[in-house]
């Protein structure tokens, strides 16, 4: 479970760090949509590395 939780905290602050820089790209900031944009690269990764690490750890239950 502690390979999930460290994932679900990296997930938590790259998204609080793309809705900020959103957030400042919509006033009209380009360095923020730059950063916007390279975080959802960033985030697609993790959350494949997420869906990797949760299923890993997960007990298989069969369905009755």
């Amino acid at each position: 479970m502690q390979k999930t939780k460290e994932a679900i905290d990296r997930l938590r602050a790259l998204m609080l760090s793309l809705a900020e820089d959103l957030g400042k790209s919509y006033a009209g900031n380009r360095a923020a949509s730059r950063r916007a944009r390279v975080a959802t690269v960033i985030l697609e990764k993790e959350f494949k590395k997420f869906r990797k690490v949760s299923a890993d750890e997960m007990p298989i239950t069969k369905k009755a």
